[in-house]
């Protein structure tokens, strides 16, 4: 039997979970909306409603810790590589920071509303973004002819994302359901990962870092190799391992020839206009790099470095119980909330166009009724 405190405890965990829940659950959606082949990573960013919702609820560090969890659990489940998550990350914490500013000193005093808050959110997160891609990826100064586009997508998902955040914060109060969830007990801890497996992820964490300064294609064209014999090696032989970089991020893959190829000053190729060899080398050493950490995503899968990454959080965040535990919660559930969310993609789309509001009430019905049929009696 729990003590009082304990039972609050764990109503909070639950709690929190459902909001954890529904914002990777909002991620998830957008990976279902057709990209712009020169803007792979312009989405609307709804998951920003519960960002500003934690930050209000909960206070800045909470939120950050939140806003590394939901991208940790999105990118991982979908692909985790080093790229994919310093991009996810980059524009969290950019978000974050920037709507936690703007709520202390501004929203706090009914200065700036939701809509202001947000649009300064959406504008600080797609200027992480390019940062990331620019350090990592680019390292071309016109990947910022960017900006314009990316300006006016940022006040118009911001408004978006604002203005549905009052009626999100209603939704969550009324809904009674989840608040009279019996918790009885959960359990607060995870599996330890064997030691060699955690030496395993960081060295590679380590060595993907290590790529972003490499700029010699020999030791690139090396990498990318041996990474990829690996792979074969822990598959034992896998082409849609092989093929995954391609398959599945093939549009930064054209992002990043055409902003090379024909935004970089050099020495022209005859017979083919706009293009430069200096272009097609930088071309070709960066998508060996990318390659190299797209592959890489089955070894960190194969030694389970998302649990490493958790534990390390509750040891660095170990006064912020409730919601590492969330995190650990949604860890669980999350394939449910993937496969709730594909099962019915065409019909939120829709919603989500036509009505946004009635699909944020949707998908909240669906993660508090997926927590309360897997977890009750928790």
């Amino acid at each position: 039997m729990l003590s009082p405190s304990e039972q609050e405890l764990n109503r909070e965990i639950v709690i929190k979970a459902g909001l954890l829940l529904l914002a990777v659950a909002l991620n998830a959606l957008e990976f279902f909306i057709p990209r712009i082949p020169l803007f792979p990573w312009l989405k609307p960013g709804l998951a920003n409603i519960i960002t500003l919702i934690w930050i209000m609820r909960y206070g800045y560090v909470e939120s950050l810790l939140y806003a590394l969890l939901r991208v940790w659990i999105v990118s991982f489940y979908f692909g985790f590589s080093f790229l994919t998550f310093s991009l996810g990350f980059s524009g969290a914490v950019f978000a974050c920071t920037a709507m936690a500013v703007c709520w202390k000193l501004l929203g706090r005093k009914r200065i700036m509303g939701t809509v202001g808050i947000a649009v300064a959110g959406a504008l600080f997160h797609n200027t992480g973004q390019l940062f990331a891609v620019y350090l990592l990826m680019a390292r071309n100064i016109r990947l910022f002819y960017q900006a314009p586009v990316m300006i006016f997508a940022s006040v118009i998902f911001g408004s978006i994302v604002g203005f549905l955040v009052p009626w999100f914060i209603y939704v969550v109060n009324d809904n009674t359901v989840l608040n009279e969830v019996k918790v009885k007990e959960f359990s607060h801890v995870s599996k330890e990962t064997p030691v060699p497996a955690v030496i395993i992820s960081l060295l590679f964490l380590f060595y993907c870092m290590a790529l972003v300064f490499i700029e010699a294609r020999s030791i690139l064209i090396l990498s990318a190799i041996i990474i990829t014999i690996i792979v074969q090696l822990l598959l034992k032989g896998s082409l849609s391992a092989l093929f995954f970089p391609i398959r599945r991020f093939w549009l930064l893959f054209l992002f990043i020839g055409v902003l090379h190829s024909f935004f970089t000053y050099g020495t022209r190729i005859n017979g083919i206009p706009l293009i430069t060899r200096e272009g097609v080398i930088n071309t070709i050493t960066q998508w060996l790099r990318l390659w190299t950490w797209l592959q890489t995503t089955f070894i960190f899968f194969h030694f389970k470095f998302h649990l490493v990454a958790l534990q390390g959080l509750q040891k660095i965040f170990s006064g912020y119980r409730s919601t590492i535990f969330a995190g650990l919660l949604a860890v669980e559930y999350f394939p449910s909330v993937v496969d709730m969310v594909r099962s019915r993609v065409k019909e939120l789309l829709r919603t989500l166009f036509r009505k946004p509001s009635q699909l944020i009430a949707e998908l909240f019905s669906g993660v508090v009724d997926l927590i309360i049929a897997h977890k009750e009696g928790i």
